[in-house]
């Protein structure tokens, strides 16, 4: 009488597809049921899962406005199951990678871009870094209104120690030798838009951040303007 095969383990990629099979049922159930199977697993059964499925990464990156393919962030159904699973599940990961938040290639307004405050602030509360970018196109007397070569690149980045900075740069499209010249009003008024702008981007992510416990950087906002003054 001949030994029964022996059962040979399973490879990783199919120990993840048969994890994600499970989870596409039981998150199918938890919106029938309003509760979930998972959260009566143990903690570390629970996270041996987050493993399979959640793949590990130093840099994620997102672009605005939200288009399919301009993001990189995990996507799996254990984020649609419940509540408590889903900030499980953030919270196994994010915590060791940095997000940045960019406006795709050619997407500029003249003020900051309401679509920022549809960003995945849970994901954003619980990662180690992250810094939210802007371009904008300065709607200045003196431009006319006209993409003229300029604009003006703002960002909001926190640091793995906490600390947070609100950054501006007015630089010009196109050589330096291009710098635009302007009279001492045209750089106060410049300034006062910059200043403006960045206002308006820290506020917002103070706000939507409440709670992760950030602290401001010593030189909490930073303008760099690129321009020749003509007196």
């Amino acid at each position: 009488m001949t030994d029964p095969t022996p059962n040979m383990p399973e490879d990783h990629e199919t120990q993840m597809a048969r994890v994600a099979e499970t989870l596409d049922d039981i998150a199918e159930g938890t919106q029938k049921r309003n509760t979930s199977r998972l959260t009566r697993l143990p903690g570390e059964i629970r996270n041996r899962i987050y493993e399979l499925t959640l793949p590990a990464k130093d840099v994620y990156t997102l672009q605005y406005p939200r288009a399919s393919g301009a993001s990189d962030l995990i996507s799996s159904p254990i984020f649609g199951i419940e509540r408590q699973i889903r900030h499980e599940a953030l919270t196994f990961r994010y915590p060791d990678s940095k997000v940045i938040v960019e406006p795709r290639p050619g997407f500029f307004l003249s003020q900051i871009p309401r679509s920022l405050n549809d960003l995945p602030f849970d994901v954003l509360k619980v990662s180690k870094e992250i810094e939210v970018k802007a371009v904008l196109l300065p709607p200045l007397s003196w431009s006319g209104g006209r993409l003229t070569g300029e604009l003006l690149q703002v960002s909001f980045t926190v640091n793995a120690e906490g600390f947070y900075t609100t950054r501006a740069q007015y630089r010009p499209l196109r050589d330096r030798a291009y710098r635009r010249r302007l009279f001492s009003a045209e750089i106060a008024e410049l300034r006062m838009y910059i200043e403006e702008q960045i206002g308006k981007l820290e506020n917002l992510m103070l706000n939507r951040l409440e709670g992760r416990g950030m602290k401001r950087a010593t030189k909490s906002r930073q303008i760099y303007i690129n321009v020749i003054r003509v007196q």
